[in-house]
């Protein structure tokens, strides 16, 4: 058994989008909350990315990619991370490889909860069409330090994966 100084536990938001939906250019796709359990030293926990399964039959338009944004707190100011789903007609399915450079550091004080917003432009989406997304517990699903351990995986939390939540077009 590993013992760490924080706990995170990660958990859909309870108002996180799914079901019937319409596209849109910045359509919030996911809200996950990551809480970090109360600790007796009141340790920080440093979240150092976070990386998501989608899945989606919306084909974008010929030669249009498509951003991917995470956010904190709020969909505003300047994401954590933008990454690239190209848009090649043949790409369904993707892992973010949203890795340690290039995101911004969060921390999340020992009882707290932060949110974290996943945007995707969905604008070419058409009725039929849908979008998944989750979070898996491959150890480059999320990963944070404690102040000691310097890379705490996702395969260390029991809260994860998160069941996929999907919108209808």
């Amino acid at each position: 058994m590993k013992v760490y100084k924080t706990k995170l536990t990660f958990s859909w938001a309870s108002d996180t989008p799914s079901g019937i939906s319409s596209g849109n250019a910045s359509q919030i796709i996911a809200k996950i909350n990551v809480t970090n359990s109360a600790n007796v030293a009141y340790q920080t926990a440093t979240v150092k990315y976070m990386n998501f399964v989608i899945s989606s039959t919306i084909s974008n338009a010929a030669g249009t990619n498509r951003n991917i944004k995470v956010y904190k707190d709020s969909v505003s100011g300047t994401p954590l991370r933008t990454t690239i789903w190209y848009a090649a007609a043949n790409l369904k399915s993707l892992t973010t490889s949203m890795v340690d450079v290039g995101f911004a550091d969060v921390e999340i004080a020992a009882g707290a909860t932060k949110s974290f917003f996943v945007v995707y432009d969905t604008t070419n989406a058409i009725a039929t069409n849908s979008l998944s997304i989750y979070v898996d517990n491959a150890a480059t699903s999320a990963v944070w330090t404690d102040g000691i351990t310097a890379n705490i995986t996702a395969a260390d939390v029991s809260t994860l994966p998160l069941l996929p939540k999907t919108l209808t077009y």
